[in-house]
């Protein structure tokens, strides 16, 4: 699958994607520099995880932004998933109908804004850090479990190594890729990564 990591504060957002991709079934390594987010302008981005050709036909769909109302980025993202009933596909094959999304950046009131969406049960995560706060959200496959170990590695290096710049916080997202990769076969060692202020 992928791993795509983004912490946010109230004056950054950095995002940081693998670049492998793979075919799940015959664990074929296809690709190793595919950046697996698009970014608009260094003001806002969409990250993206899951089955290749049906994220590629999502992301086709949004053909231009015209406004930074991440809202109707959610709304337009699950109008989607419903025209094209990943839910259900899912349930059939769950290596090519997994489509799961981190989006934001900067919103129209130029507050850092981030969400994640996945096809597989809607579920939705919003983050608008203020202050002194961090928001931590990651896409990874399931062959590092339920996430929690991520989490934790992720939680551990932010303590160390800190987050008060974007440079620190994008020095513990390549560790974090460094961790993934060796224990998820599905993840590559090449990073790209994107910074927002």
């Amino acid at each position: 699958m992928s791993l795509v990591t983004v912490i946010a504060k109230e004056k950054y957002c950095c995002v940081m994607s693998d670049g492998r991709v793979v075919d799940q079934e015959t664990k074929e390594v296809k690709q190793e520099d595919l950046q697996k987010f698009i970014n608009y302008d260094n003001r806002a981005f969409i990250a993206y995880a899951g089955g290749k050709d049906m994220c590629d036909i999502v992301l086709n769909d949004i053909t231009e932004v015209k406004t930074y109302d991440f809202d109707l980025w959610l709304q337009a993202f699950q109008q989607l998933f419903d025209r094209y009933k990943l839910k259900e596909a899912y349930l059939v094959d769950p290596l090519r109908y997994k489509v799961s999304l981190l989006f934001g950046g900067l919103n129209e009131k130029d507050e850092v804004e981030v969400y994640s969406i996945s096809s597989i049960n809607g579920a939705v995560e919003h983050y608008l850090p203020k202050d002194d706060q961090v928001a931590v959200t990651f896409l990874c496959s399931e062959n590092v479990g339920d996430g929690s170990r991520v989490m934790d590695f992720l939680g551990e290096n932010l303590r160390n190594v800190g987050h008060q710049t974007p440079s620190q916080a994008l020095s513990t997202m390549k560790l974090t890729n460094s961790f993934v990769s060796d224990i998820d076969w599905s993840v590559g060692k090449k990073t790209f990564r994107m910074v927002i202020k």
